[in-house]
């Protein structure tokens, strides 16, 4: 690909050309003209030759320029949206259906590599069978000999491949109806008394004209006559090329031009004027030529400031739609990737780095404040990238959320502070007059090594640092390196089987009980998810749940919790075990789905559980970025009946202003609070602290991760309510806790 600047004076000098070919054209046509009038008579069949050969070939070059649009057409549009993964198939056929009408296409159709086939029209089917499919699934680009499906109108498609990455990923066609082809493309001349048409090498027809008094020219039906005489030459018309010969059709002397349509292998243009016609005209011809010369000069004068102000403004057009993001105006991948190894292969000594980032959360964005805010604020950072840019970067909109920096840069230093800066721009995005939030990047940083020119390569690693890091609160960029390459393979290898254990229902839930201090009994359990992986054994939640929660897996896992924990107490009342509240846990990723409380309601509901005995379990990490979101989702919660606990307490960003803003029943104290608190001092004085500030607020304290009697004995010293652990039980499969619950009865 070019870069811009190149593409637009080869366009400035492509236009110079065709206005001097025009020109000369021009000139020769009144030589030609004068000269016809004083030789008419002895050169009219020569004259007569060049003339029909020139419409004849003419027309050939209207078909194949006609069919090469539409694949540049196709082509543009494969290497665009259509070409991105992460559009989704809804996306990509609105934009497609924007573009049937504006480029004359009866439909679009984007298939994939199985061979299904998603069309404009709205329906989708398998088109495997077909030859274009399996021509351009192989990555050529083909155009197929006129169809016909049922009763749809003959047509023609123009198919070219998809590439992704270097693959072809499925392809894109276009289907042409056949008579508004012949429309488009004029076959007729000398006042519709002379006329073209397309033939294969079998002598088929495939364009021909509608007018309806050429049956009177050729002696009878189109389809009928244009199969026989002149096709009884074909063999002669494909040996010599092209040409011009004088032969009688069906009683009528004629001339016959033909001529290869180049690009589509064994198509034809022949054209056929009957001679009475051209000798009937001459004399017309004698007497107008002059006013005729000067009036083609005047119309083709317009006709080549017309052609001159479409070709500029079709060719920006196609500038922006190859090279501009159409939202926020700044460049997009293809304008990035080329002015990027422009630079790389110039660089002489210089050092870039290949940044690379997305917005964390963004779909919740697009979900809670709507696709106008979140269009305002990725306009937001485009402006911002254009603010604090200077000519050291390139930057660009890849994607959806995802923007692309090139950054000269002297030290490592100087690239942590252009991103510090890039994120401190962005704290604070006004929305509209009363919502203000703070973005949070998830940036990748590649190094870009002297033999680095593969740009391709320069962004896959980029990439790489930007996902090991993505959903991460406390590292909001990354360098790559070999072992952040060897890190997200590990990581895409623990997505499939995180992916395969839901399928196959892997996942279990344990339950460790939590114990009322005062009264020494159970009051309750928390649900913890179990994994046995058959070859790793047990896999810890720390290690899997990051990145189920990254994936959005979370979602399945937490639901499928939650519907265990509604089965299990269901069938603890059958069974006539007194019902306890059993806490789940709840991420943060599943506060952002829509439908959230509609399905614990539902479930509430099929297993008949009353509300009380479920407690939402959720850690105060939900409430960064959107408190206020975290805020209303937890009086959702109790408009339900929950009781909601706050989790984890004491770690990362606690806060005890928390505590009075946000409206929770219990507070869970983590268990680093109790660890050697028996013999540090101030352990014991921040924990009888928050305790006593937990029971001035009404809050229920529970203290996690007891394992000594002497942390039972200063809990109950300082009077915390229930105490859960390993000292009072190990989480346990769901009989091991049912028979704990009957001897607790």
């Amino acid at each position: 690909m070019k870069p811009s600047y190149m593409w637009l004076s080869t366009t400035t000098r492509r236009i110079t050309r065709f206005v001097i070919l025009i020109s000369l054209l021009l000139f020769v046509f009144s030589i030609v003209g004068t000269m016809y009038i004083q030789n008419l008579s002895r050169l009219l069949n020569e004259e007569t030759n060049m003339h029909l050969s020139e419409i004849n070939e003419q027309g050939a070059a209207r078909v194949k320029n006609h069919f090469e649009q539409k694949i540049e057409v196709l082509r543009v549009l494969s290497s665009g949206f259509i070409s991105d993964p992460d559009i989704p198939i809804e996306n990509k056929m609105d934009r497609l259906l924007t573009e049937v009408e504006r480029n004359s296409f009866f439909q679009l159709v984007y298939a994939t590599p199985d061979g299904k086939a998603y069309s404009t029209d709205g329906t989708s089917s398998y088109i495997n069978k077909y030859q274009f499919f399996n021509e351009s699934i192989k990555g050529k680009e083909y155009v197929t000999e006129p169809m016909s499906i049922g009763d749809k109108a003959p047509f023609i498609i123009c198919s070219v491949p998809i590439y992704s990455n270097g693959e072809v990923s499925g392809l894109l066609y276009g289907s042409i109806e056949l008579h508004k082809l012949a429309e488009e493309i004029n076959f007729s001349f000398f006042g519709g008394n002379g006329l073209s048409y397309v033939v294969d090498s079998s002598g088929r027809v495939i364009l021909h004209p509608t007018i309806n008094h050429i049956q009177e020219i050729i002696g009878g039906e189109i389809e009928d006559r244009f199969s026989q005489a002149p096709t009884n030459y074909l063999s002669e018309f494909q040996n010599n090329g092209k040409g011009t010969i004088r032969s009688e059709i069906n009683g009528i002397e004629a001339y016959i031009s033909y001529s290869p349509i180049e690009g589509i292998s064994d198509w034809m243009m022949i054209s056929i004027a009957p001679v009475n016609v051209v000798f009937g005209i001459s004399a017309k011809i004698i007497e107008q030529t002059i006013c005729i010369i000067v009036s083609l000069v005047i119309i083709f004068l317009l006709i080549l400031t017309y052609i001159i102000y479409n070709k500029r403004k079709s060719e920006k057009e196609i500038y922006k739609l190859a090279f501009k993001d159409n939202l926020t105006e700044i460049g997009n991948f293809n304008k990035f990737s080329t002015d990027c190894e422009k630079k790389l292969d110039n660089k002489k000594g210089k050092k870039y780095a290949f940044i690379y980032f997305d917005i964390d959360n963004f779909k919740v964005i697009n979900d809670t404040f709507g696709y106008t805010s979140g269009d305002k604020v990725l306009n937001y950072v485009a402006n911002t990238l254009k603010d604090i840019s200077d000519n050291k970067a390139l930057y660009a909109r890849f994607s959806n959320d995802h923007f692309a920096i090139l950054y000269e840069y002297e030290t490592k230093c100087q690239v942590t502070d252009f991103i510090a800066f890039l994120q401190k721009k962005l704290n604070r995005v006004l929305l509209d007059e009363q919502i203000n939030i703070d973005l949070v990047l998830s940036v990748g940083i590649y190094l870009i090594e002297n033999d680095d020119y593969d740009f391709n390569l320069i962004y896959n690693k980029g990439n790489m640092a930007r996902v090991t890091i993505k959903g991460q609160q406390k590292v909001q960029f990354a360098f790559y390196n070999e072992e952040i390459r060897h890190k997200l393979f590990e990581e895409i290898e623990m997505q499939n089987e995180i992916r395969m254990a839901i399928s196959s229902n892997k996942f279990e839930v344990y339950y460790q009980p939590k114990y009322d201090l005062k009264k020494e009994k159970i009051v309750g359990a928390e649900a913890l998810i179990r994994w046995n992986h058959p070859c790793k054994g047990f896999i810890s939640p720390a290690v899997f749940i990051p990145v189920a929660e990254k994936t959005g897996m979370i979602i399945d896992i937490g639901r499928g919790v939650f519907t265990e924990v509604c089965r299990t107490l269901a069938e603890w009342e059958q069974k006539g075990i007194h019902p306890l509240p059993i806490s789940v846990n709840m991420s943060r990723v599943e506060l952002y789905q829509s439908e959230l409380l509609s399905f614990l309601k539902d479930r509430l509901d099929t297993y008949k559980i009353p509300r009380d005995v479920i407690e939402i379990e959720l850690t105060e990490t939900c409430a960064l970025n959107d408190l206020d979101h975290f805020i209303s989702m937890i009086y959702e919660f109790q408009m339900l009946g929950f009781k909601i606990s706050l989790d984890d307490f004491g770690t990362g960003y606690s806060s005890f202003s928390y505590l009075n803003s946000i409206p929770i029943d219990i507070l869970k104290l983590d268990r680093s609070f109790f660890i050697d608190i028996e013999h540090d001092i101030r352990s014991q004085n921040i924990a009888k602290s928050i305790v006593t500030l937990a029971k001035s607020l009404n809050l229920i304290v529970v203290a996690e991760g007891i394992e000594t009697i002497e942390q039972v004995a200063f809990l109950k010293k300082m009077d915390c309510d229930i105490a859960q652990g390993f000292y009072f039980g190990k989480p346990m499969p769901k009989d091991e806790m049912e028979k704990l619950l009957l001897a607790n009865q």
